[in-house]
Parts: C-alpha cells; sequence; structure tokens
C-alpha cells in the first residue's frame, strides 16, 4: 500500500492502534490538531516503527519511502500520530494504488522522465527511459503520488526500476523514491 493511513499512540509502550482511518479512531476523538514536519527523525522513526508493526502483524514486507504529511492529538497517556506515508512491498516490488495509470500517456511519460533526470542529477547516473510498464496514482495531502514501474538503460544494461514522484497542486514535481 503505497499510501496508508496510520494512527499510533506512543506513551510509556509505543504501538500501532490502528493501520487503517476507522469509526473506533473518530469515538475517540482523534483529528489531528498539531501537523507534523514530515522530514523530522522522531516522525520518520516513528512511521519506520509502525510500518515494522504492519510487516510483523500482516507478514508483509513493507518498506517506507517517505512521510508525506500528518498530525498528533494528544490524549491523556500519550500522543497519537496519524501520519500520511507512502510505502513499497520491498520483496515483490508491486505497485498498489487507488488508481491505475495509462503506460503510453504522455503525462505519465512525462513524470518519468522527470524522474529519471533527477536521479541522474542527484546520483551521477546515466539511466535513459526506455518504458512505462506499469503503475498507479494516490491522492494526498500535498497533491497526487505516482508509482510507476519503469525500464531504463545505463551502459547497455536493461532493468526494472520503481519509481515515486508526488505532483504537487502547484505542478511542480518531487522525487521521492527510485528502486
Amino acid at each position: 500500500m503505497p499510501r496508508d493511513i496510520l494512527y499510533l499512540f506512543t506513551g510509556e509502550c509505543p504501538e500501532v492502534i490502528c493501520t487503517r482511518k476507522t469509526s473506533a479512531m473518530k469515538a475517540r476523538g482523534i483529528g489531528s490538531e498539531q501537523p507534523i514536519k514530515p522530514n523530522d527523525p522522531k516522525v520518520v522513526g516513528i512511521a519506520k516503527f509502525a510500518v515494522q508493526e504492519r510487516n510483523k502483524e500482516a507478514k508483509t514486507n513493507f518498506k517506507l519511502v517517505k512521510v508525506n504529511a500528518g498530525g498528533t492529538d494528544p490524549i491523556p497517556d500519550g500522543v497519537v500520530y496519524q501520519l500520511y506515508i507512502s510505502v513499497t512491498e520491498a520483496t515483490k516490488r508491486v505497485l498498489i494504488s487507488e488508481q491505475p495509470i495509462k503506460p503510453n500517456d504522455p503525462k505519465v511519460v512525462g513524470i518519468a522522465k522527470f524522474a529519471v533526470q533527477q536521479r541522474n542529477k542527484e546520483a551521477k547516473t546515466n539511466f535513459k527511459l526506455v518504458k512505462v510498464n506499469a503503475g498507479g496514482t494516490d491522492p494526498i495531502p500535498d497533491g497526487v503520488v505516482y508509482q510507476l514501474s519503469i525500464n531504463v538503460t545505463e551502459s547497455s544494461v536493461s532493468t526494472t526500476r520503481l519509481v515515486f514522484v508526488l505532483v504537487h497542486k502547484d505542478n511542480t514535481k518531487e522525487l521521492l523514491a527510485f528502486e
């Protein structure tokens, strides 16, 4: 699940309360009063903990890609964190999303090209996009996350990569992950 809504309680003993938004959480009066900073090391640590607990509980192998947004609510026993995160399935390398994409859509191809260009700039690589295989989109508060399986070449070697690009509401793009 590339985007999950996680509700966490941290007090004396951290635990994952719920990994889906439920009416039970609403009944507890939890609604994110204070926004979080997605890159705060404490917030990232809490998200990693939640993903690890989810992996143990559901026998999955998700990997945290990024904390996108979220908030906190103080409660008598601690703090509840509501985090919007992006994750990948680390072993199966599968894309799961809310809306599938059309691999040949010019907008999708443009987003894939952006991901390759950013990766080349950041990691000093020389990837060239061959094609978009599949993917999907997930809306989040900041915009839309595109999760794409792409074929790239570098020095005549072809590989399949997973890329995650956030297209903000103002249409600026941000490379979240290139695996």
